[in-house]
């Protein structure tokens, strides 16, 4: 019996008329007749579990699902869902070399007990290795507030896992977690609350990362994500937490009123996310991973923070509403972005054609350079602004004999009010132009002589005078610059 025969056959098709007077044998536990066992194993390449006593009808499915995978396991064939809802209290650990399971229709595999709600775990399987060529498609997992993990994947090589859901699970828990995932294409994983909803959603939709310790280096890595979608999470929408040399291609992350919808840890390194779409999150992007790459990121109305290890990060065209680069942040490059509002501490940012969306109007190119006696403009904290006119602008300079300059006529901005009493940071050096011990100088503060600081963290603080009519014109720290 070929494939497409089989399948005629499983779904209840007319070959059962050409068994009438036949000697009729069940599969294990009752499931629809064949000749023989024998003849099912032998001559099929796709196990449907109806035919292991899989029932649909609320009752424990488990038993069924365990003996359609160990036939297929077997046979060396395919597992097959029909259309329906198979309940479940512990998953079957699904995880064997070159196996496909294949949902048809609308599938909903419910998880009613602890834990993992659908598990291929390789390490378990065969401890310090892990199963290849696996294909698992059109699945949709409803979890309980005790699924702590919808899918699982552990020690999984070049495998193929598209249109997989996640309709439930523990609001501590994770939609999708992958640990030692190597070399994987992923399409359409969703968690989202635009869909039938079970209970709660998971906090976080997707995670990416590594085995426990002592075996943290056994990560995700090249893996391909298309299109995969997490709204309505409660905490991240998408973690790559020990995952490096991924791509992150398409795809949204949105309505985490309360959450962050990128994570990007300190252990997550030469990443790629391409086109994913971030809107209504508390924190667009919180990213402390060095060298990743973010392009054409469509991130309004919420912020996009880069900060602790964030090195040589790289953003390539995209829009963003607010942008911050945060201090020790060294060697960022900017590309073609578009920005309502940036704030830049780093060191040696990058710019190059980028757009200033709020004024219309391009951003200054920068080479990220420290160079001497060339002035860079500061930007200001709040309440803090450029008196404007012929006044000089804030900014400051290292000399070719390594003194520190600093200029600018400021005053307060207009509408703002000053929170709380003196001491106010004016604005913070970046690094390479900190003095190596601080100072105190005499500056002029409405006509009359006030207090100035500058700090070795950098910020330049006003700490007796006004905040209004404030000069910074003719201030030099005279020191060799720190090493």
């Amino acid at each position: 019996m070929d494939r497409r025969g089989f399948l005629g056959f499983a779904a209840g098709s007319a070959l059962d008329d050409g068994l009438a007077g036949a000697e009729r044998i069940s599969p294990p536990a009752g499931g629809r007749a064949t000749r023989s066992t024998t003849e099912y194993l032998a001559n099929n390449a796709v196990f449907n579990v109806l035919d292991f006593g899989a029932r649909r009808d609320g009752s424990d499915d488990g038993p069924a699902i365990r003996r359609a995978l160990d036939a297929a396991t077997a046979a060396n064939g395919a597992l097959i869902f029909p259309s329906g809802t198979y309940s479940y209290a512990d998953s079957p650990n699904f995880a064997r070399d070159d196996l496909e399971i294949l949902g048809q229709g609308r599938v909903t595999l419910r998880h009613t007990g602890r834990g993992v709600g659908f598990l291929v775990d390789g390490w378990v399987r065969r401890p310090g290795r892990k199963v290849w060529n696996m294909r698992i498609e059109n699945l949709c997992l409803e979890g309980n507030a005790e699924t702590s993990v919808g899918f699982f994947f552990r020690s999984v090589h070049h495998g193929r896992f598209t249109r997989l859901r996640v309709i439930g699970g523990a609001p501590t828990g994770e939609g999708f977690r992958t640990e030692f995932f190597i070399a994987n294409y992923c399409e359409s994983w969703g968690v989202t609350a635009n869909e039938r909803v079970v209970g709660t959603l998971p906090g976080t939709g997707i995670a990416l990362t590594s085995l426990a310790a002592p075996r943290e280096s056994y990560s995700t890595v090249d893996c391909t994500l298309v299109n995969c979608i997490v709204e309505g999470c409660a905490d991240v929408g998408l973690h790559l937490d020990r995952a490096q040399n991924n791509m992150i291609r398409g795809g949204t992350l949105e309505d985490l009123q309360t959450g962050t919808g990128l994570v990007v840890g300190e252990a997550a390194s030469g990443n790629v996310v391409d086109g994913v779409f971030l809107e209504s999150n508390r924190l667009h992007v919180d990213c402390r991973g060095p060298q990743n790459q973010f392009i054409a990121l469509s991130a309004m109305k919420g912020l996009c923070r880069f900060h602790g290890r964030a090195d040589f990060t790289r953003m390539i065209g995209g829009r963003f509403a607010n942008l911050s680069i945060e201090e020790g942040v060294r060697d960022v490059k900017l590309l073609g972005i578009a920005v309502q509002r940036i704030a830049d501490r780093g060191t040696r940012t990058q710019r190059l054609g980028c757009h200033d969306t709020a004024a219309d109007r391009p951003i200054p190119d920068h080479d990220g350079a420290i160079r001497a006696n060339r002035w860079q403009a500061a930007t200001l904290a709040v309440p803090w602004a450029n008196a404007g006119g012929d006044a000089t602008p804030a900014g400051f300079m290292r000399d070719g004999d390594g003194s520190l300059r600093l200029r600018g006529r400021l005053t307060r901005a207009p509408g703002t009010a000053i929170k709380g009493a003196l001491p106010l940071v004016i604005f913070t050096l970046p690094e390479g132009y900190r003095p190596a011990y601080r100072h105190r100088l005499p500056v002029l503060s409405r006509g009359r002589l006030g207090v100035l600081e500058v700090e070795v963290s950098g910020k330049v603080v006003l700490v007796q005078g006004a905040p209004e009519d404030l000069s910074l014109d003719g201030i030099v720290i005279m020191e060799e610059p720190p090493a």
